[in-house]
C-alpha cells in the first residue's frame, strides 16, 4: 500500500483553515493527523461534521517543533506575523511548510511597506517558492530528491492576487492587451476578512452595504505587480481597488484594458474567437479553468456572470467581452478555495507528485 503523506494544520479554526481541513480529510493520499492551536479545548469535529474529523488530534503550540519531526508538511493558515514566527522553526525540524499567509510572497521592503511591520526572516523570502498553479508550479521535490536539500517552503498566493494573475498572465503573454491603461476593480465576500471579531464585519454593519477598503494600500497589489514582472517581464502600474460586498464567499476581479495594436483590423467576432483559442491553449493542461466569450454566448448573462458557479469549488471562471479596442474581463474564484485552501492542496499535490493537480479537490 502506498504510504500517505503525514500532515498537520496550524490555524484550523479560521475560515481558510477549516476549508483546508475539509479538503485534507477527503484527500485519498493524506493522513491528516494534527491541528495546532492556542486553544487546548479546540476539536476539529466541533466544526466539521465528518467522522474522520474526530481522529485529528489537537496539540498545543509548544508541541509543534517536536511533532514536526514526524510530519511531511505543516500548513500555516495563520496571519503573516504568526507564519513568520513559526515557519523557520518547522523548517528547522526538517518538515516542509505551505504558508497561506502573505509572509513570504513579496520582497522585504514591499512587505514592510504594505503589511506595516518588520519582516523577521527576510532570508526565507528568497527561499520560498510562490505556488501559483498553473503559472508557477511548485518544484517536484519527490522527483528531484538528490537536488533538493532540506524541506521546502511554499508561499501560497493571496486571494485577490490569484484571481488577478490568472487573468493577467495569459493576456500579457499572448499580447492581447496593452500594458498601459489597465484598471482592476475587485470585490470579495466577508470571509476574506478573516474570522477575527470586528465591529465593521458584524452582519448588521455589512448587510445591504458596499464598501471599498484599503484604497491604494492593499497588500495584494504589490504581489500582483511583482509576480506579473517575474512571470511575464511586464512592469505594470494600474489602479487597483478592493471592495467588500455582503456575501459569505467569492471574489470577482473586473479587469478593463485596451487591446494591443496587433489586433487592429480584426472584427470583434474574430478577436473573440482568437482570444478564446489563445486562452484555452494557455490553460490546456489545467482542467480547473473555464473560458467564456461573452460576445458569442447565448445563455442569460445572470447565469454566466455569477459567483455561485464557482463558490465551494476549486475552479476559475474567466469571462470576457470585446468592443472595438476595449476588453472587459471578469475572473471568478472562491476566495476560500482557489484563493487559499484548494490552491494549497494543489501545491502539495504537485510538490509530492500525488497525481492529477485537482486530486482530492472535487469537480468543477
Amino acid at each position: 500500500m502506498e504510504q500517505k503523506l503525514k500532515v498537520a494544520v496550524m490555524g484550523a479554526r479560521g475560515y481558510s483553515g477549516l476549508e483546508l481541513s475539509q479538503l485534507l480529510l477527503k484527500h485519498p493520499k493524506v493522513d491528516y493527523l494534527y491541528t495546532f492551536s492556542t486553544q487546548s479545548d479546540f476539536k476539529l469535529s466541533h466544526y466539521i461534521q465528518s467522522p474522520s474529523a474526530s481522529s485529528v488530534e489537537n496539540l498545543k503550540l509548544g508541541e509543534l517543533e517536536r511533532m514536526a519531526l514526524e510530519l511531511d508538511v505543516i500548513f500555516l493558515a495563520t496571519p503573516a506575523d504568526v507564519s513568520m514566527q513559526w515557519a523557520p522553526k518547522i523548517l528547522e525540524a526538517s518538515c516542509s511548510v505551505i504558508d497561506l499567509s502573505g509572509a513570504y510572497r513579496i520582497e522585504k521592503k514591499l512587505f514592510e511597506d504594505y503589511y506595516g511591520f518588520k519582516h523577521l526572516n527576510p532570508d526565507l523570502i528568497e527561499r520560498a517558492h510562490y505556488g501559483l498553479i498553473p503559472w508557477n508550479s511548485t518544484p517536484s521535490y519527490t522527483k528531484n530528491t538528490k537536488e533538493q536539500v532540506g524541506p521546502f517552503l511554499i508561499a501560497n498566493p493571496g486571494c485577490y492576487a490569484s484571481a488577478a494573475l490568472l487573468a493577467l498572465i495569459p493576456l500579457l503573454k499572448n499580447q492581447i492587451i496593452q500594458e498601459q491603461g489597465i484598471v482592476i476593480d475587485a470585490k470579495s465576500g466577508v470571509s476574506g476578512a478573516g474570522k477575527k471579531a470586528h465591529e465593521s464585519l458584524l452582519f448588521s454593519e455589512v448587510f445591504a452595504d458596499y464598501r471599498p477598503y484599503k484604497v491604494g494600500k492593499h497588500q495584494h497589489y504589490p504581489e500582483i505587480i511583482s509576480w506579473v514582472k517575474s512571470l511575464t517581464g511586464s512592469e505594470l502600474s494600474f489602479p487597483f481597488t478592493t471592495s467588500l460586498i455582503p456575501i459569505e464567499r467569492g471574489i470577482v476581479v473586473s479587469l478593463y484594458a485596451q487591446l494591443s495594436k496587433k489586433w487592429d483590423g480584426f472584427s470583434d467576432e474574430q478577436k473573440g474567437e482568437t482570444f478564446t483559442t489563445l486562452l484555452k491553449e494557455s490553460f490546456a493542461s489545467y482542467p480547473l479553468v473555464k473560458i467564456i466569450n461573452l460576445n458569442d454566448h447565448d445563455y442569460p448573462p445572470h447565469k454566466v456572470l455569477s459567483l455561485k458557479q464557482v463558490t465551494h469549488t476549486p475552479g476559475v471562471k474567466i469571462c470576457f467581452h470585446i468592443k472595438d479596442k476595449q476588453l472587459m474581463l471578469f475572473s471568478f474564484i472562491d476566495n476560500l478555495q482557489k484563493g487559499a485552501a484548494s490552491s494549497a492542496i494543489e501545491n502539495m499535490n504537485h510538490a509530492f507528485e500525488l497525481g492529477e493537480i485537482h486530486l482530492g479537490l472535487g469537480e468543477f
